[in-house]
């Protein structure tokens, strides 16, 4: 289809690479940490008030914050600023690089999408340069970065329906959080009432009914936890693969994409291959909420092995249900002793087998674990349904921009708003 009226400018002709914004030096200005970025929406989650000095960003609303630095840039840590107070700039990391519209050349809100576009992300994350895990994105690379830019008219459309899209990302991301929320609340209220309780007792970690009991990992384990292998990923097809440990999220294994080929022979494999009902620890992150998480393995891929960084516990079937124990591992009561008992080293967060076996776990009788599963099962689908519902969208919105940003589809001011 006709391009009519596009033209190509590279990227830093586009946009004001960290534009001045006066901060005064001393002055207490809103603040905006790493951390506060997401990765998949443009809204910032928070901002903090800081006394400034010197160094960092700088950045007033109608910007964009670019993360610069590994991992984050490679996450996809872009916001755009709109929550400030009117006519006040702001400060921030200095791992953003700041984008500002220019004048006549490109809207705000468009400067925000083509951002996080392929168009600019790919060569950006491509030129990285540093020592491993320090590695940045170079400011010149957004000189030989060229973005293609339709009419001020046509981008301020572009940006209505992929923020529209936006919108609906982050409403159902928030319907996520809460079902996580309420979740966690009936799961503490359960495992410290259970069903239908009056008598209590005290121990050390807290009040259970009578008739359960405080048993360590070990007592109900049906062999010692296991950590798995971390063979050398293969280029081309093997007969076995393995998975990233961002497979283990939410009390689940999502195997789909987190697979890799690996080079080991089925028969060096076999000890490590997932079977339906495993539980899978994290044993070592850089984020300490992530460390002794676990998820139950449902459906997997055949010849499947868990690599290194995770650890495998089994418990006896008579005694305790797998996903009763994936609830209690990954509630308060657990995670309270595994933050504990995690050591940091150079900035990795572990535990170890023996870590992992004397965590205490209240244990109710198997008829009730199952019952509790059913009632927290019921939360979980809708959990599963929203997950779905973002992941549709998010696919939604990648199209979108792979159409609406190069001109394959064109969006007329005259024209009402569709996304097709």
């Amino acid at each position: 289809m006709s391009r009519d009226h596009w033209t190509r400018l590279p990227f830093s002709k586009a946009v004001e690479i960290n534009p001045k914004r006066a901060v005064k030096k001393g002055e207490k200005v809103p603040f905006v940490e790493m951390a506060a970025l997401s990765t998949s929406g443009s809204k910032i989650q928070y901002l903090e008030q800081r006394v400034i000095a010197s160094g960092g960003s700088r950045f007033q609303n109608g910007d964009t914050l670019f993360a610069r630095i590994t991992p984050c840039a490679e996450n996809g840590k872009i916001g755009f600023v709109d929550c400030l107070p009117p006519g006040r700039a702001g400060a921030g990391s200095t791992e953003f690089i700041v984008f500002g519209p220019r004048n006549g050349v490109t809207e705000p809100k468009f400067v925000y999408h083509l951002a996080r576009s392929k168009i600019v992300r790919e060569p950006a994350l491509g030129s990285m340069m540093g020592t491993t895990g320090r590695q940045r994105v170079p400011n010149s690379v957004f000189d030989e970065i060229e973005v293609p830019l339709p009419p001020l008219s046509e981008q301020r459309r572009i940006a209505e329906i992929l923020s529209s899209v936006d919108e609906a990302i982050h409403a159902t991301q928030a319907v996520i959080e809460q079902t996580r929320k309420v979740k966690q609340g009936a799961l503490n209220r359960l495992l410290t009432k259970g069903m239908g309780h009056t008598r209590f007792k005290q121990t050390e970690i807290g009040e259970i009914p009578d008739g359960w009991s405080l048993t360590p990992l070990a007592a109900i384990s049906a062999g010692k936890p296991k950590s798995g292998k971390s063979p050398s990923t293969s280029g081309s097809p093997t007969d076995i693969v393995s998975f990233s440990i961002a497979a283990v999220r939410d009390g689940e294994v999502t195997f789909k994409g987190n697979l890799k080929y690996v080079d080991i022979s089925p028969s060096d494999a076999q000890p490590y291959m997932v079977r339906r009902g495993d539980i899978l620890v994290v044993r070592g992150n850089a984020n300490p909420d992530i460390v002794g998480s676990c998820g139950v393995v449902e459906e997997h891929p055949a010849n499947c092995i868990y690599p290194d960084l995770l650890i495998r516990i089994s418990p006896e079937a008579q005694v305790c249900h797998p996903d009763f124990l994936a609830l209690v591992w990954n509630s308060d009561f657990c995670r309270n002793q595994i933050k504990s008992k995690a050591k940091s080293t150079n900035g990795t967060y572990k535990i170890n087998q023996q870590d992992i076996s004397s965590i205490l776990l209240p244990l109710p009788p198997l008829e009730e674990q199952k019952l509790i599963i059913q009632q927290i099962n019921a939360l979980q689908v809708s959990s599963r349904l929203s997950k779905r519902q973002l992941a549709h969208l998010i696919q939604t919105k990648t199209a979108l921009m792979s159409d609406l940003l190069t001109g394959r589809k064109r969006v007329l001011a005259d024209l009402p708003m569709a996304a097709e």
